[in-house]
């Protein structure tokens, strides 16, 4: 293969992931501006989060990064 497809190839993979991570961040911020965290009705704030999702999210994004940057 010449150096120059290489160099295209190898940038347009790193671009498909890059959109891939971006999506999957953008579900994490889907995931924190869901009626989970709003505030009720009676005035109660519920500004807490439950930090065990946004752990097992980011534990599922690194894996998927470490996953497809070997490839």
């Amino acid at each position: 293969m010449n150096y120059i497809k290489l160099l295209e190839k190898q940038a347009e993979d790193k671009n498909e992931r890059l959109i891939k991570y971006s999506v999957f961040l953008d579900g994490i911020v889907t995931h924190l501006n869901s009626n989970k965290f709003k505030g009720e009705e009676n005035g109660e704030i519920k500004d807490w989060i439950a930090t065990g999702d946004i752990l097992k999210m980011i534990s599922e994004f690194k894996r998927e990064m470490y996953l497809t940057e070997g490839n």
